[in-house]
């Protein structure tokens, strides 16, 4: 979209005026963002994983303490995992896409989610093998759930905001998170009722199901992806 801005011509004794002609860039309220090509997938991406994310945040020493039968001692301890797993993801992921996606973080991503899922299935099948295997498993998880979380989040909506030079980064940020918050909020009544319908096991089918929706999303991203700054560029 442009504008035309009118100026006083310069010319002795000319009282006409010129019109400079500047390009503005908007992204036209939530219409706009709603439209943006791989924005809604982004959005429902990181609805998905943080709805994963805070279900084992909140629910995991539960899980441990009335499904596995750990103590109340012990189930705090091991949940604890996760969170460290988290640490891990966040700090080496880049590095990871780095070396082995050649910075493509939209691909990186969406494979490091697919092992997210993975490694929630490894766990419920290897629930009764012990401590160690139980810790194993929710390193990984926390390393593939929560590693991702600073690209979605930050790297992909600012390279998304900076196409076409709308300098909308903020705005594309806010969409997503926004979503994402709506996730946090929905994981407690949804994961309280399942568990008192089918049970504490009931609740990690639901959290490999949303995974799952997770991986679908970001890869249609990726399938949809356009021609966008930095890293997103195939």
């Amino acid at each position: 979209m442009e504008v035309c801005v009118l100026l006083p011509s310069t010319d002795s004794g000319c009282c006409g005026s010129t019109c400079l002609h500047i390009p503005v860039h908007s992204m036209g309220g939530w219409s706009g963002h709603t439209r943006e090509r791989m924005l809604p997938e982004l959005a429902a991406t990181v609805f998905f994983v943080k709805i994963v994310r805070y279900c084992l945040l909140m629910w995991l020493p539960m899980y441990l303490y009335h499904e596995l039968q750990y103590s109340k001692a012990q189930a705090g301890l091991l949940s604890t995992s996760f969170e460290v797993g988290g640490v891990l993801g966040s700090a080496t992921l880049g590095v990871f896409i780095d070396k082995l996606f050649r910075g493509d973080s939209l691909q990186g991503t969406s494979t490091v989610i697919m092992f997210s899922t993975l490694s929630l299935i490894l766990f419920l099948l290897t629930s009764s093998w012990g401590i160690p295997f139980n810790v194993m498993c929710m390193l990984l998880t926390g390393m593939f759930n929560c590693g991702p979380d600073a690209i979605l989040t930050g790297s992909l909506p600012a390279q998304l905001g900076d196409k076409d030079g709308r300098n909308a980064h903020a705005a594309i940020s806010g969409f997503i998170n926004g979503f994402g918050s709506v996730g946090t909020v929905l994981q407690g009544p949804i994961i309280g009722a399942i568990a008192e319908w089918y049970g504490w096991e009931g609740t990690f089918y639901f959290m490999i199901i949303v995974s799952l929706i997770a991986t679908f999303c970001i890869c249609r991203a990726v399938s949809t992806r356009q021609d966008l700054p930095g890293a997103l560029v195939r």
